[in-house]
């Protein structure tokens, strides 16, 4: 009984902190909105604000990279850069392998409704299948919130990053800072903690949920079936949702140790076992950051293993002892609501009360998925059939949908925006996703991020046509 009571309490006050946790974190985002909004909605007519804007905002951009070139000169230790793959080449090993990866052919993506404006998209798409690889290295040293590994004077990285093409948040922060001309990367000095062995989970986006789910969660399916890594510890990133520890542990048969590493914080072990990402999507674009603008859209850009998340699916099914129409309680046509609070960015639907009282016709039920747990996650998605969504992370539990789920996915149109992840995901998965645009209404802030108003008008086309299929 009271051990029941402990329980329970336990329950209430790790689901409370993180709804305080969640708040705090949508602090900086809020204030950040409001000073955005004032300063275009009121200062941003007036010559002198907008020169000051500009003044401060490069004061901000040479202080930091005046402190980048200071740590990177005085305070850093430089690596050459280099892919699993070559590695392994270069120092003649081998690992485990799981999948060999190679191509498939799928749709490209698809849009309903009528635009003054034309998004740019292949009809049909050769999408690239990861390879799934378990590797063991001796004497690495890992680093959080990043797919480093340091070892024998290099830093490998995950096949799919291609640095002349990416950046990851360790750049984006002053933690690294990649030569491309010579191939080399400088990394801020820092002490290592020791594990004497351990798999590694770390990664540059494992924060994000559809990141975690495609990315990072399924490597540990592979790690399990090697007996010789039976003991071995997880390494995940310290600040990842507690929905993220949920399916982890759900996938944790061998009942192995988790050991939270903080973010740039440094793990050396005598045995190391690294997964080849099932996923991959560019953390950050160079050319973006360099010209404020994007490149022709391409859907090379995201690759997803089919084998991979099919494998999830059913390990997650198992674990949950999910089995066909166990799940007639949800609903099978849903909305996913979006809010500031749960996703941390912007890229909000303005007339989103418009949207919903469409849905509301057809019979679609708005659920706010932030409010789930992983395993109602797992329960609610394994059930739906037609989904409406804004794109955003929640679109990855799709993994839990039967094949051929229909998805109608609210996105921003802007130049050259780069519809293929979702695209491919779903295609990955055997779903039919149909994107309804609008166009966004924010200024300022990062291209991908800002709000924007669907088009009513499509939404109902969109709506009627799912009604016949």
């Amino acid at each position: 009984m009271i051990k029941s009571l402990i329980l329970k309490f336990y329950s209430k006050l790790r689901v409370s902190s993180y709804k305080v946790y969640r708040v705090m974190r949508s602090v900086p985002y809020r204030v950040r909105f409001f000073a955005r909004f004032v300063f275009y909605r009121f200062l941003h007519k007036f010559y002198l604000m907008r020169l000051a804007r500009g003044y401060f905002t490069q004061l901000g951009l040479l202080v930091f990279k005046l402190r980048l070139s200071l740590n990177h000169s005085s305070k850093a230790e430089k690596y050459q850069l280099i892919s699993m793959t070559d590695f392994l080449v270069k120092h003649n090993k081998q690992g485990y392998l799981f999948d060999t990866g190679g191509v498939c052919s799928i749709k490209g993506p698809k849009f309903i409704g009528k635009y003054p404006f034309v998004p740019i998209a292949d009809a049909n798409v050769e999408l690239k299948l990861p390879k799934i690889e378990v590797v063991q290295l001796h004497h690495a040293e890992v680093i959080g919130g990043t797919n480093f590994i340091l070892l024998d004077g290099y830093i490998i990285y995950p096949d799919e990053f291609i640095p002349e093409r990416d950046v990851c948040p360790a750049e984006l922060n002053g933690i690294a800072k990649i030569n491309l001309d010579s191939k080399t990367i400088s990394i801020t000095r820092g002490k290592a903690k020791h594990v004497d062995t351990a798999i590694s989970l770390l990664g540059s986006c494992t924060g994000n949920y559809s990141h975690w789910l495609t990315e990072t969660l399924p490597r540990i399916l592979f790690a399990d079936q090697v007996a010789d890594f039976k003991d071995y510890p997880i390494l995940v990133d310290a600040w990842i949702h507690p929905n993220f520890i949920e399916s982890l542990m759900l996938l944790n048969k061998n009942q192995r140790q988790i050991i939270k590493v903080k973010r740039w914080e440094r793990y050396k072990t005598n045995s190391l076992v690294d997964i080849s990402p099932s996923a991959y999507v560019p953390p950050e674009l160079r050319y973006y950051l360099k010209n404020k603008l994007l490149k022709a859209p391409r859907s090379d850009y995201f690759t997803f293993s089919k084998f991979a998340l099919n494998e999830l699916r059913k390990e997650i099914f198992n674990a949950l002892n999910l089995h066909q129409n166990l799940n007639a309680s949800y609903p099978k046509k849903i909305f996913l609501t979006r809010s500031r609070e749960s996703t941390g960015n912007s890229r909000i639907v303005i007339n989103i009360d418009e949207v919903e009282r469409e849905l509301v016709k057809y019979g679609y039920s708005s659920i706010d998925p932030a409010k789930l747990s992983f395993s109602q996650q797992v329960m609610l998605f394994s059930n739906a059939e037609k989904i409406v969504s804004p794109l955003g992370a929640a679109l990855a539990n799709t993994i839990f949908s039967n094949e051929k789920c229909k998805i109608i996915g609210l996105s921003p149109y802007y130049e050259n925006a780069n519809y293929y992840f979702f695209s491919n995901f779903m295609g990955a998965l055997n779903h039919e996703i149909y994107y309804v645009l609008g166009l966004q209404i924010s200024r300022g802030g990062h291209l991908l991020h800002k709000d924007f108003k669907i088009n009513i008008d499509a939404l109902v086309e969109a709506l009627d046509f799912f009604e016949k299929i």
